[in-house]
């Protein structure tokens, strides 16, 4: 093998695969536009002035590991989803998890404003 470390590995996979992702519909669209141009454009979603995130709910996530995947590859990815709440373990234990983590990405969202400059009501 390589001389990358096997740790990196299923992360650097990961992050391309998420990257290929985001990108496919990007190039994907204009080709979309040019091919349908004459169809009337989709229907815009409105913004009502609701709270946006205001509920606390729960997503569930089932993994299904198909192929071989060794202990510290399914270690990571469970990691990353667990990391969503930073104070709770994968067997439901309350810890302090170090920064960064997913959740903390939606710290941006205090940030975010409506039309009239007022702060959005979120609740994480």
């Amino acid at each position: 093998m390589s001389n990358v470390p096997q740790t990196s590995l299923p992360l650097f996979l990961l992050t391309i695969i998420i990257i290929a992702l985001a990108l496919s519909p990007a190039c994907s669209n204009e080709l979309n536009y040019q091919l349908s141009s004459s169809d009337p454009p989709s229907t815009k979603l409105t913004y009502h002035g609701g709270a946006l995130l205001t509920k606390q709910r729960t997503i569930n996530v089932f993994l299904l590991w198909y192929g071989a995947f060794s202990p510290k590859d399914r270690a990571t990815v469970n990691d990353f989803f667990a990391s969503f709440d930073p104070h709770q373990g994968s067997s439901g234990t309350r810890i302090t998890r170090q920064e960064p983590t997913v959740s903390t990405w939606w710290k941006a969202i205090s940030s975010y404003k409506d039309k009239a400059g007022n702060p959005v009501p979120c609740h994480r």
